[in-house]
C-alpha cells in the first residue's frame, strides 16, 4: 500500500523556494515520501506515549483530491486544484459548505443486495460504508439504517463508487424499429444496431427507416461530462452497457463554486505541519548530502526536535489531543502519585491515641 501523505507540496513552499524544493527532489518524487515517512516515525516515537498523535496524523492522511464520482457531505475536507499567481497549479485544502452531489453511472449491474438474514453476522461490528474504501463480494456494510452485502467488487480502488441502495436511473423500454407502427412522440426504438428516440411527430413518415428521417435522433453514450435533465417530463435517454436509461433523480455531478459550496479551510494541527515539515526538509538534506546541511535547516531540525522533546514531557502545550488513561479516564500523565500514610484507625494502628 502506497504512503499517504500527510503534509503538501503548499507545506513545503511556505519555508522554500519551488525551485529549491525542485532541485532538492531531482525528479525523484519518492524522496518526499521517504522524508515524510522518517518525520511521521519522529512524531510518533515522542508524542505516541501521551498524545493522540496517530488520529491526528490519520485527520491530515484522509484528505483526498476531489473526485467527481464522490458524494460529500457538508463539512467533508478535500483537495481542490487552484492556480497561484505565477500560474502554477497547487493542491489546497477545502472544506464542503453543502452535500456536493456526485455523478451517478446508469448500470443494470447489482452491486449490492440488502442483508435479510442476519444468521451469524454481529451487526454490532458491521462497518459503516464509507466512499473512499473498496469492496468485494461478501463484504457487509451498515450504510443508514440498513446492511447490504457487496454481490460485485465496487469502490474508490475500482474507479468505481456504488452506494448502496441508490440508483438515479431507470431502463427504457425499446421496441425493434418496423415501418407503418403507430410511432408516439418520445418513443424509443433499436434499428441497425443504434437506438434512436421519435423527438418530432411533425412530417412523420413512417416508412422512412430512423436514420433516414429527421424526426428520429439517435441516443448518444453515456459520458459524465454531460448535464442530464431529470423528473417526470425529461426525456434525456442515454445509451449505457447496450441498455437506454432514463434519470427520475438527479444524476449530474455538481461543480465546485467557492464561497457556494465549499471553501477553503485546513483542519489539521498548525504544529505538527509546522514542525513535521521543517524536519522532513531535513531528511531530504539528508538524502542528498549528509556533510553539507545548510546551518539554517540544521537548526530549525534542531528547533522542532527540541518541540518534540519537551511536549513529551509536558514542558509546553503542543495543541494536541491527551491519551485518556483506560483506568481513570483522566488524561495520561507522566508520573504516579503513591500514597504511604497509614489509615486513622485506633483499632489497627497503636500510634494514635
Amino acid at each position: 500500500m502506497n504512503y499517504r501523505r500527510f503534509l503538501n507540496d503548499k507545506d513545503y513552499l511556505a519555508i522554500i523556494t519551488k525551485e529549491g524544493l525542485s532541485q532538492l527532489l531531482r525528479e525523484e518524487h519518492d524522496r518526499i515520501l521517504q522524508a515524510e515517512e522518517s518525520a511521521e516515525q519522529d512524531m510518533r516515537e515522542f508524542l505516541d506515549q501521551y498524545y493522540e498523535i496517530e488520529k491526528v496524523l490519520a485527520q491530515g492522511k484522509s484528505i483526498r483530491e476531489y473526485s467527481p464520482m464522490v458524494t460529500y457531505p457538508a463539512d467533508a475536507y478535500f483537495y481542490v486544484k487552484t492556480e497561484n499567481s505565477k500560474g502554477d497549479i497547487v493542491l489546497q485544502i477545502a472544506r464542503s459548505l453543502t452535500s456536493i452531489n456526485a455523478y451517478h453511472k446508469p448500470t443494470l449491474k447489482v452491486y449490492w443486495e440488502r442483508v435479510l438474514n442476519f444468521d451469524g453476522i454481529d451487526t454490532d461490528k458491521v462497518m459503516p460504508y464509507f466512499q473512499m474504501r473498496t469492496y468485494r463480494p461478501g463484504d457487509i456494510v451498515k450504510y443508514s439504517t440498513e446492511f447490504w452485502r457487496c454481490v460485485l467488487c465496487n469502490g474508490w480502488d475500482f474507479n468505481n463508487i456504488v452506494i448502496p441502495g441508490l440508483n438515479a436511473w431507470k431502463e427504457v423500454p425499446v421496441r425493434a424499429w418496423e415501418p407503418l407502427f403507430e410511432w408516439v412522440l418520445n418513443d424509443v426504438c433499436s434499428y441497425d444496431g443504434v437506438f434512436y428516440a421519435l423527438i418530432s411527430e411533425d412530417g412523420l413518415d413512417t416508412s422512412q427507416t430512423p436514420d433516414e428521417s429527421n424526426c428520429w435522433g439517435e441516443i448518444g453514450e453515456y459520458t459524465t461530462d454531460y448535464e442530464y435533465s431529470y423528473g417526470e417530463d425529461s426525456h434525456d435517454y442515454v445509451v449505457c452497457e447496450g441498455t437506454v436509461f432514463l434519470p427520475f433523480i438527479n444524476p449530474n455531478a455538481d461543480k465546485l463554486e467557492e464561497n457556494v459550496n465549499y471553501v477553503f479551510d485546513d483542519p489539521r494541527n498548525l504544529n505538527v505541519v509546522k514542525h513535521m515539515t521543517r524536519i522532513a526538509i531535513y531528511y531530504l538534506h539528508q538524502t542528498i548530502s549528509p556533510t553539507n546541511i545548510p546551518q539554517s535547516r540544521q537548526y530549525m531540525y534542531e528547533e522542532s526536535k527540541d518541540w518534540l522533546y519537551k511536549a513529551s514531557k509536558f514542558k509546553l502545550n503542543p495543541q494536541l489531543p491527551r491519551k485518556m488513561d483506560p483506568v481513570t479516564k483522566e488524561p495520561k500523565v507522566d508520573w504516579a502519585l503513591a500514597d504511604f500514610s497509614a489509615p486513622y484507625d485506633t483499632d489497627t494502628n497503636p500510634w494514635l491515641m
